[in-house]
């Protein structure tokens, strides 16, 4: 018995264990019946028919039935099934990682970093709305997401999918295409490497052209519903009145503002930790001072700006007008702004920010083609910059940050797998003291949203 223990302690399959059993523990002390799961909870009392009050929600609020259903019923069922799901959905995040973006090189040393980079995201965002709907519309669709991307690995790697597979991954793609910014994450992924592999292989695979299918299917079902006309016209009287008179460019730079300045007034830690790796591993490998310096311009912006700038304002006291134009709840650069340099300068801070990070991981991985880390990063941004074209981009600000942020959690991973693969003893010391800088972080991040679950549920 202790033989199989210790066997498999040391196999995959206990990294998964451990983060069921995490996760299990924060859950646990959860009763999701606050904000938007007490009004749910009070739909379910007074009409106990969850199909009734689907439908009604699909002609008068929301395209997500299928969320809608799967939350309805587990709220009128018991709290215990969410509990359990949602431990499960955080397995599934890191499962999917594992088996998409690690090598079997250094797997097991991967796989704790991995799950210290799951653990350092600030699950606590999630009870803004109530933890039942926030994760049901955030968290489930972005592990059935990351999960239905698999059969896309082992198609290209020619691996065998067995077929009950192809039915876990057909139910994950619809569930993760009935919200708007996974279905275009899902549709675009699948697009694109839909048309990548005819180009490498002159032909096409009938399951991914399936899941591409359904994922345009599930696209045309959110435009054609009628309940996300009557949410948004309510959404810009109640939200973002001024809304219908922005241009296009004002949506684009709406959506890199709003981005930018929720990293800095969330003292985004996915943000700071890929900040951190990338000029590390830029330092240790390039001599450049260019090179350098542009690795250096998103660490430096999050410490001035968001970590470390109390201290910095009592120095430079102007640098905060800049984070206060940020984190304003509004366009910045408009047509009666444009004569006033100061204006440009949130919207030119953003774009050059973000693309100091592009740059750094091209230098660090080398190349564009075969660059799977760009492809999560970019994939990830445009899910949050699409929020420009929405008018809750404010209201929901924090939430539809999720995205992206494990985008940029699986880039470090990326990166730091790419870096523990030189094998450099030099680099060694280094790896150990960011390693542990994350390993704190992420220490520090679980207890912080243990006690605020025990601070603030009833």
């Amino acid at each position: 018995m202790k033989e199989k223990i210790i066997k498999f302690l040391q196999s995959e399959k206990s990294i998964f264990v451990i983060i069921f059993i995490l996760e299990f523990v924060l859950t646990i002390f959860i009763t999701p019946n606050q904000y938007d799961d007490a009004t749910f909870l009070g739909w379910l009392e007074s009409n106990h028919n969850v199909f009734h009050i689907v439908v009604d929600r699909y002609a008068t609020w929301t395209s997500r039935v299928i969320i809608d259903f799967t939350l309805f019923s587990i709220l009128k069922t018991s709290k215990y099934i969410w509990i359990v799901l949602q431990a499960a959905m955080m397995t599934l995040i890191g499962y999917a990682i594992v088996k998409l973006f690690i090598k079997d090189n250094h797997r097991k040393e991967l796989s704790f970093m991995m799950i210290l980079l799951l653990l350092s995201y600030p699950l606590d965002i999630m009870a803004g709305a109530g933890w039942g709907a926030s994760t049901a519309n955030y968290i489930w669709p972005l592990a059935t997401t990351l999960f239905c991307f698999i059969p896309i690995k082992k198609i290209w790697y020619h691996e065998r999918i067995k077929w009950f597979e192809y039915i876990l991954y057909i139910l994950a793609l619809l569930y993760g295409c009935n919200q708007e910014q996974t279905c275009a994450i899902i549709l675009g992924t699948y697009l694109f490497f839909n048309i990548i592999r005819f180009i490498k292989e002159k032909k096409i695979h009938p399951f991914m052209i399936v899941q591409l299918i359904l994922s345009i299917a599930s696209l045309l079902f959110i435009l054609t519903t009628p309940g996300n006309y009557i949410r948004q016209n309510t959404e810009i009287i109640m939200q973002f009145p001024d809304f219908k008179m922005l241009t296009i460019q004002d949506k684009i730079s709406l959506g890199l503002t709003a981005t930018m300045g929720t990293i800095l007034k969330t003292y985004n830690i996915p943000f700071g930790i890929l900040s951190m790796i990338i000029v590390s591993y830029i330092f240790v490998t390039y001599k450049e001072k260019l090179y350098r310096v542009v690795a250096l311009i998103p660490l430096t912006s999050i410490c001035v700006l968001g970590y470390f700038g109390e201290i910095f304002y009592k120095v430079f006291p102007y640098l905060n007008a800049i984070k206060e134009e940020l984190i304003a709840e509004k366009v910045i650069l408009t047509a009666a702004h444009a004569n006033n340099l100061f204006y440009a300068l949130p919207v030119i801070f953003s774009i050059v920010v973000l693309f100091s990070m592009v740059i750094s991981i091209l230098l660090i991985f080398k190349n564009l083609q075969n660059n799977i880390a760009i492809f999560v990063f970019l994939v990830g941004l445009a899910s949050r910059l699409i929020m420009g074209f929405s008018p809750t981009i404010f209201a929901s600000a924090t939430r539809t940050m999720v995205f992206f942020d494990f985008a940029m959690l699986i880039v470090a991973l990326l990166i730091w797998q790419e870096w523990i693969k030189k094998n450099d003893k030099n680099e060694r010391k280094i790896q150990r003291r960011i390693y542990a800088i994350v390993e704190m972080t992420a220490i520090l991040q679980y207890s912080n949203v243990l006690l605020g679950i025990l601070l603030t549920q009833k």
